[in-house]
């Protein structure tokens, strides 16, 4: 017969610290969520462009004499005119910035009720919802 071991039970520290790790997953995942829900109207490749689209359309309202390659080809596929298109990206890169933030925003503080819970149950409250 094989060996026999014990294991002593989890101290009240240890469960604590189980159940901010089980908390903290289930927040991040929840962000993730929120701001996958806002992406998944666009295809991963158009929002491997997203910095360089808003780059280059902030500088060709900053000076029209910028040189922007990418929203050249965009303009001209959707057949737009390529400062209504900076004006657009601008205004949809501000969106993302403040949906971005404001989740981010309630990540930490939930991370932090989570690190200032002093039970489990208390840990186990803390909720995205």
């Amino acid at each position: 017969m094989g060996n026999v071991y014990w294991i002593p039970p989890k101290t009240e520290a240890e469960k604590l610290e189980d159940a901010r790790q089980s908390a903290m997953r289930r927040i991040n995942s929840a962000y993730e969520a929120e701001l996958a829900s806002i992406r998944s109207e666009y295809p991963e490749s158009e929002q491997m462009t997203w910095d360089k689209q808003e780059r280059e359309a902030r500088a060709l309202l900053a000076d029209s004499g910028t040189a922007t390659p990418l929203l050249d080809a965009m303009a001209t596929g959707r057949g737009m005119d390529k400062t209504e298109l900076a004006t657009r990206i601008i205004a949809k890169a501000d969106a993302w910035m403040q949906a971005s933030g404001l989740a981010t925003g309630k990540r930490q503080a939930l991370e932090d009720q989570v690190k200032a819970a002093e039970t489990v149950e208390a840990v186990e409250a803390v909720s995205w919802e």
